[in-house]
């Protein structure tokens, strides 16, 4: 009796081990897909590019944008982390200061909202680059990136999955 007990134990085991060790490959082989898939998919800048037809002109001066925009937005990004977990640190203390915290959300606020200006700013510049054909495409990708939950509301969807 003891040695059947002990003989579907390890077997219980074993094929619990087995199970979990297909579970595991099989979202190794998924990820592997996904990667493959990206890969193999353009990147969305040039894609961007196929859909205007831009000029090898446009291209580089629209790079130059982006190049710029992702730079400052990054020294900002950096400012918000460091005032989010000073934020952090003011909310989770015994006897919060009400003055303190306000006044580091609103920083971080105003620091959202120069970001939002600067993406509005880029987008007119790389506008501002485009003939007429392009400008209406351009315009229409906008309005299709803002029904999707893309950038016009200055956040992207896994952003706001997180945060929220």
């Amino acid at each position: 009796m003891k040695r059947s007990f002990v003989l579907l134990s390890a077997l219980t085991i074993f094929s619990t081990m087995l199970f979990a060790q297909g579970q595991q490959r099989q979202r190794m082989g998924d990820r592997q897909n996904v990667m493959e898939a990206r890969a193999e998919k353009p990147d969305r800048g040039e894609r961007f590019a196929q859909a205007l037809e831009l000029t090898e002109e446009q291209k580089t001066k629209i790079e130059g944008i982006h190049f710029e925009s992702m730079k400052s937005t990054k020294a900002i990004k950096n400012t918000i982390g460091e005032k989010e977990a000073k934020l952090k640190s003011l909310t989770t203390v015994d006897n919060p200061d009400n003055k303190a915290i306000v006044k580091v959300a609103s920083e971080i606020g105003d620091l959202k909202t120069q970001i939002f200006v600067g993406q509005i700013q880029t987008k007119q510049q790389v506008r501002a680059l485009l003939d007429e054909k392009q400008k209406m495409k351009f315009d229409m990708m906008g309005d299709r990136m803002g029904q999707k939950g893309g950038r016009e509301n200055g956040h992207r969807r896994g952003e706001q999955m997180k945060k929220g």
